[in-house]
């Protein structure tokens, strides 16, 4: 099960289309944790994505397993986004994203 959100660091009035995660993160990266325990584990990570969808200059703002800060920073690399768009223009938006991983 995954929950995600989005909040967009520009003006709401701009925006005619959001963008729209195509991928599930949890198809591209688990905590291992999940693996023994039935916990929840939240990441909060800002990111770009660029006109053509592509995910760019990720920052993980929250996680709680440190040493595996790399392996969910490439796979969010990875994510996939149908764009942002004004007036039916893709747009390059940023944005701060909460992922919630359950086990």
């Amino acid at each position: 099960y995954l929950s995600c959100g989005f909040l967009l660091s520009i003006t709401p009035q701009a925006v005619h289309t959001l963008p729209i995660l195509k991928t599930n993160p949890i198809d591209l990266y688990k905590p291992k944790v999940l693996e023994v325990f039935n916990v929840e584990v939240k990441a909060v990570v800002d990111l770009t994505v660029k006109e053509d969808g592509k995910v760019v200059d990720v920052e993980i703002v929250e996680f709680p397993y440190d040493k595996y800060d790399q392996s969910l920073l490439e796979s969010l690399h990875n994510l996939e986004f149908i764009p942002a768009k004004v007036n039916s223009k893709p747009i390059s938006v940023r944005y701060r994203m909460p992922i919630l991983f359950k086990g």
